[in-house]
């Protein structure tokens, strides 16, 4: 099967999560009251929703994590790879 066609599993891990859910509810909140969203907030929000579809075009994109660095619940995967958020 070529790696264009095969099914690519992105998922974030750890606190991910819980991180963007509470940036889009703080930026849900402040639009609600008539503020504007945190622009730091907005910048890494924009970034880790970037990062992630790169990965799901790009499923190598990124360093690959050594192995003894993975979390314990992923160890039966073949690989992870990780990949940096923009600063900017």
């Amino acid at each position: 099967m070529d790696l264009k066609n095969k099914q690519k599993n992105v998922r974030t891990i750890d606190t991910a999560d819980a991180i963007i859910a509470k940036l889009e509810e703080n930026e849900r909140t402040l639009k609600s009251q008539d503020k504007a969203p945190i622009k730091e907030d907005l910048h890494l929000l924009k970034s880790i929703y970037h990062a992630i579809e790169l990965l799901k075009t790009n499923p190598f994109a990124g360093t690959t994590v050594k192995h003894k660095q993975w979390p314990k619940e992923f160890e039966e995967l073949p690989n992870i790879f990780r990949t940096d958020l923009s600063q900017n």
